[in-house]
């Protein structure tokens, strides 16, 4: 059964999503008793089977590589974690590819996934430490070449041409959105009834109003925003987050990676100039490879379409 359960797609997400848990809980000297948990048998009636815990991180500090202990809502295990996640959901992109061969996908994801190995490294060591595993200029940039480079020292632009740090709260509420929208996508490709309550209708046109939802995000109240919820007709092109499991699955993994983005500006004066470059251009990487991916294996993408 722990085979199955190690092997199976969901179980590096799993993995991930229950550290993530942990490392929103605030570590109290009462929590224990709260959950009335009083001795150390019954605390380790509450662990998994097999005893591989340390319990060095049951006070809330975890230890980085340098063995530097940092308590677990640092930045730095912010980032560490997002870049987890990010490799985690990849793994789990490449599993749901009908066709391997297409774009030669899952060697460019596992190449990736190493690199965001050696990123971790750069996020978790100090620069001026002999840090071996350093993202080398070469690898810095997918193999599509569709970056700007606008974005490689951490600042982004609005629509309205503003430019703001990456971990402003606007661009942190505009990626939650975004995120939100991929999820949907990925849901609604997930189902095997699509008359089911008429969901993907539901799903699509929810996804089109958290389009106008960004757009109000990202536009100043007293801007001539003319996206504004329920009010007049769109008058872009956008390509919704859809294209059957494989290519939804991609376009998580793509908002995940802007998000690991923005929890990597606060430690930019910390790390590795490159490791930054490269979190920044894969995200417009994963985004091609989604659509070309639909394209491939024949699957409709859903349009935004004002509601």
């Amino acid at each position: 059964m722990l085979k199955q359960t190690l092997a199976s797609k969901s179980a590096p997400i799993f993995r991930f999503t229950l550290t993530k848990c942990f490392y929103c809980v605030k570590p109290s000297a009462t929590l224990f008793k709260d959950l009335k948990i009083v001795d150390s048998k019954s605390l380790d009636d509450i662990s998994p089977t097999l005893k591989i815990y340390t319990k060095t991180g049951d006070k809330g500090r975890s230890s980085l590589y340098t063995g530097e202990r940092k308590q677990k809502d640092d930045p730095v295990f912010e980032a560490l974690g997002n870049t987890d996640e990010l490799s985690s959901y990849l793994g789990f992109a490449s599993s749901c590819l009908k066709d391997s061969s297409v774009f030669d996908l899952p060697q460019k994801i596992e190449k990736i996934q190493c690199l965001l190995q050696d990123v971790g490294s750069n996020i978790a060591t100090p620069k001026d430490a002999n840090n071996k595993n350093k993202v080398g200029k070469d690898n810095i940039s997918p193999t599509l070449k569709i970056y700007t480079k606008t974005g490689d020292k951490g600042r982004s632009s609005l629509y309205t041409g503003e430019r703001k740090q990456k971990d402003d709260p606007v661009f942190e509420a505009l990626g939650n959105t975004d995120e939100l929208s991929s999820y949907l996508g990925f849901a609604s490709s997930c189902l095997k009834d699509s008359s089911v309550f008429d969901l993907p209708q539901k799903i699509e046109k929810i996804q089109c109003l958290l389009q106008d939802v960004g757009s109000n995000i990202a536009t100043p109240k007293d801007a001539n925003n003319k996206n504004k919820v329920g009010k007049v007709k769109m008058l872009n092109y956008f390509i919704l987050p859809s294209g059957g499991m494989s290519a939804s699955s991609l376009h998580v993994a793509r908002t995940i990676c802007r998000r690991a983005e923005r929890s990597m500006v606060p430690l930019i004066d910390q790390i590795d100039p490159n490791a930054f470059k490269y979190i920044n251009r894969l995200s417009d990487f994963l985004f091609i490879a989604a659509r070309y991916v639909a394209l491939k294996e024949n699957q409709k993408e859903s349009v935004y379409i004002k509601y």
